[in-house]
């Protein structure tokens, strides 16, 4: 059983404790395998929040009464908003993304992409020019929404307004970001929740499988192969390790 859900397991609430649980992942991919492999289990969630550090935040400050700022939109919106970008350009790369909607998603990922990148120029061909341009029009549109530190500083203000509603128990299985999530930690216990962190570097789980193949593709078919069927088992893709 891989450390992290033997932790959850351990402490999460039994059928007669109706305490309200936060389980903390870092990513929504690392929260809904780690419920999925629970349920597997057969422990009962009623109560259990499987939760991203950010949506942690928006759940005490909507428990507080607080005006909880948006830190950015959920995945259908961040493409409604791709498209209104798109609907504005007449180049091969806006004709194409009409013409199979399922490209958005991709495109998104693209942009986020080119921005971590530090939103470089392109010049080089006709779709890279109309890539820049949509990206710039999407960036722009986003910048409406209040950034992530704007919502974490937010949560603990409002546990200063007057009696905790959130959650009694908070489980940390993942600290990205770390920064962010550390003030909020400390204005929770201070409230009275109860914080416990699974300590990652002494729990490193042993090594999976060994392989040795023909040629690199099949090599990285077998790798996906096995990381797929760790994490149908409740491993989160962040504890997945290829070395090749």
């Amino acid at each position: 059983m891989h450390p992290l859900v033997r932790f959850l397991l351990d402490r999460l609430p039994r059928a007669s404790d109706l305490q309200e649980t936060a389980v903390v992942a870092p990513t929504a991919g690392a929260a809904a395998a780690l419920r999925s492999a629970i349920v597997r289990h057969g422990r009962p969630l009623a109560g259990v929040h499987f939760v991203t550090p950010p949506a942690l935040a928006r759940i005490v400050c909507e428990r507080q009464g607080f005006a909880c700022p948006a830190d950015r939109p959920d995945p259908l919106e961040e493409r409604a908003v791709l498209a209104r970008c798109i609907a504005r350009e007449r180049g091969p790369l806006a004709t194409y993304a009409r013409r199979f909607p399922a490209a958005l998603r991709e495109l998104g990922r693209a942009v986020r992409e080119w921005q971590a990148a530090g939103q470089p120029d392109e010049r080089e061909d006709e779709w890279r020019r109309e890539f820049v341009t949509v990206a710039r029009h999407y960036t722009d549109a986003m910048r409406g929404f209040a950034t992530r530190t704007a919502l974490f500083s937010s949560a603990p203000e409002s546990l200063r307004s007057g009696t905790y509603h959130g959650p009694g128990r908070v489980l940390v299985v993942g600290r990205r970001p770390a920064r962010d999530l550390d003030a909020l930690l400390e204005a929770l216990a201070a409230a009275g929740a109860a914080i416990d962190e699974f300590e990652a570097l002494t729990d490193v789980p042993p090594p999976g499988e060994l392989r040795s193949c023909k040629d690199p593709e099949a090599e990285l078919r077998a790798a996906a192969s096995d990381c797929l069927d760790a994490t149908r088992s409740g491993v989160a893709y962040e504890d997945c390790v290829v070395a090749v």
